[in-house]
């Protein structure tokens, strides 16, 4: 027979507010309850607070940073899940941000305000286990695009190293007088009298970002624990380090 569900009035639960809260043994001699709603495992005698706004946005910082979900928890008081439903319900919101300054920034750029440049590149990075057989390649497209005011901003595409992936990525920029890439075939798109190939120049700002994401982004730089487990997750956690 199932497990009959507790109730429990003398303790609720500090994440959800749930009052179905069994006891789950003793942790270094205090009694542990387990709520059944969310899951989270408490100590009554434990002083537990919900986090503000700005706790949340520290907790989100300290993700981007490589800090591993448990120790964010550990710090905030506050479950496992708790932190992974802050990152999961940001992610998505900063790739929708992402687009919208971007499509903001391109409004009514055309010919008659062209970017000065627009340097575009690719990074390589995997999802699933590095090694086994098992490792599936994902490609980062990036495009850093240097206004005429001297200012410069970046756009990205997730996918993998073919045509459509970049026409995705070309669609979204706005004109530029000048384009600079490696000699990779695929940009060959590009309008041959205003592209020019090369390794050096402006296509270094791009190799500066791929450096710079490697190491913010836990996903991009750890071959085992912080692997990318989805291309859109790998998609939004890179919009989460670049909207503005």
């Amino acid at each position: 027979m199932a497990r009959p569900r507790v109730y429990r009035h003398d303790v609720r639960c500090p994440e959800c507010g749930s009052n179905w809260m069994p006891k789950d043994g003793t942790s270094k001699g205090r009694q542990v309850d387990h709520c059944g709603d969310c899951g989270r495992r408490t100590i009554p005698d434990a002083a537990y607070q919900r986090p503000r706004g700005a706790d949340k946005e520290r907790a989100l910082a300290m993700h981007q940073e490589g800090s591993l979900l448990s120790a964010i928890a550990r710090i905030f008081g506050v479950s496992v899940p708790a932190v992974s439903k802050w990152v999961n319900k940001e992610r998505p919101a900063a790739r929708s941000r992402m687009r919208r300054q971007g499509a903001k920034r391109t409004a009514g750029v055309g010919s008659s305000r062209p970017a000065v440049v627009i340097a575009c590149d690719e990074m390589w990075t995997y999802r699933q286990a590095r090694w086994r057989g098992k490792r599936q390649d994902v490609w980062v497209w990036t495009a850093v695009v240097a206004e005429g005011d001297g200012s410069r901003w970046a756009d990205f595409e997730v996918g993998d190293r073919s045509e459509a992936t970049f026409l995705r990525l070309y669609e979204r920029l706005p004109e530029a007088a000048l384009y600079r890439t490696d000699a990779y075939r695929v940009y060959g798109w590009l309008p041959a009298g205003r592209h020019k190939v090369g390794k050096g120049g402006a296509v270094n700002w791009n190799k500066g970002l791929h450096s710079w994401c490697r190491v913010r982004l836990n996903q991009l730089h750890r071959r085992t624990k912080g692997y990318t487990k989805s291309v859109a997750m790998l998609g939004y956690s890179l919009a989460l380090l670049l909207a503005e």
